[in-house]
């Protein structure tokens, strides 16, 4: 059997062991819930102060006042969804870490294969809620580049979001300690964003995870923003699988 098969069946189990869980399925009914709330509330809000404030049924009013906050409530939910999910994934087999090692699968395609899994998952769940504010399209006309940037947006900081999750989960010595560690990484990114004079510090904001969002979120697609999450990305996903084959050598 080739690698690639090897990836892709241990994708596939790992899908099955997510859908099969009923704590996944809770946590997707609460997300849709706590996401059909924030929709409703912002279309209350942009009724209530769209006389007050004189805005116009545009694209840029309804995408403004509606489909921005709703995308940055969803990239907010999913960080700390996937941060649950990946631990979730990785405990049962990574307390066994020994028997891994007798498994026919490499340790790095045991970890892109969970990633994968789990971006498969995310996309699922994105795909759903994005249902909300489409359904605006039967009322009113929307910004279709605003929706696709929010929509590559919180695609990239799902890639993102995901590797930094496994990275701490090998890089920790323990569940617990891999929670705090993801938990603080994400306080250094909120910190750098509101705590830099982004006059002054322009070169150190571009490592700020919510100065590469917004900029989606406000409907701009930069380069520079995609090359960010991607390379991120890529150097958690290195990092994690050095670590691992680190761990498999004998000290």
């Amino acid at each position: 059997m080739t690698r690639v098969s090897l990836i892709v069946n241990f994708t596939r189990h790992n899908l099955q062991q997510l859908l099969s869980s009923p704590v996944f399925w809770l946590i997707l009914v609460l997300l849709q819930l706590i996401m059909a709330f924030e929709f409703l509330n912002q279309l209350e809000n942009y009724f209530s102060f769209q006389q007050q404030l004189r805005i116009s049924e545009t694209k840029s009013g309804v995408s403004v006042w509606v489909v921005k906050p709703f995308f940055a409530a969803m990239a907010f939910l999913f960080m700390l969804v996937a941060l649950l999910l990946v631990h979730m994934l990785m405990y049962e087999d990574y307390r066994h870490f020994s028997l891994l090692n007798t498994a026919p699968l490499d340790l790095g395609d045991w970890i892109w294969g969970k990633y994968i899994a789990l971006l498969v998952i995310f996309l699922l769940m994105s795909v759903l809620l994005g249902l909300m504010p489409l359904s605006l399209w039967f009322y009113t006309s929307l910004d279709s580049g605003h929706l696709l940037a929010s929509w590559l947006g919180i695609f990239l900081l799902l890639l993102l979001s995901l590797s930094l999750a496994l990275w701490s989960v090998v890089r920790a010595p323990g569940i617990a300690a891999a929670v705090l560690l993801n938990m603080a990484i994400y306080l250094l990114f909120w910190l750098m964003y509101w705590h830099i004079d982004q006059q002054d510090n322009q070169w150190l904001l571009q490592f700020s995870l919510l100065h590469h969002v917004q900029y989606f979120l406000n409907g701009v697609i930069r380069l520079q923003d995609c090359l960010f999450f991607v390379l991120l990305s890529l150097w958690a996903m290195q990092s994690a699988v050095r670590r691992l084959h680190y761990r498999q050598q004998p000290h």
